[in-house]
């Protein structure tokens, strides 16, 4: 799978720098759309991606959750989908910038 295109929004949650739609597709031509992957930022100021995933509540504990992935995928394929979001998101981000002067 290659990443065919990636597409950069604002995002609503605000502790989310932006939000990513990435299209995969393959050598027959068929694709898989993964929606709301969230481009963050740690603690260190590094920016870092989380593919989509849902929070499952840990049993016997009322406000303690497991968060689970909705899409798994190789290593591989999680590190193109990054390294491209990534490279998009600086692009956008660097247009917003030059928007709000």
């Amino acid at each position: 799978m290659q990443v065919q295109s990636v597409s950069i929004t604002r995002s609503d949650k605000p502790q989310v720098l932006a939000a990513a739609t990435v299209v995969l597709s393959d050598n027959s031509g068929d694709t898989i759309t993964i929606e709301d992957i969230r481009v963050l930022l740690n603690k260190s100021g590094q920016e870092w991606v989380a593919l989509p995933n849902r929070p499952v509540q840990t049993p016997g504990h009322a406000r303690q959750f497991t968060y689970l992935p909705i899409v798994s995928c190789s290593r591989e394929l999680v590190r193109r989908i990054e390294t491209e979001v990534l490279k998009h998101y600086d692009q956008w981000a660097t247009t917003q910038k030059s928007e709000v002067r």
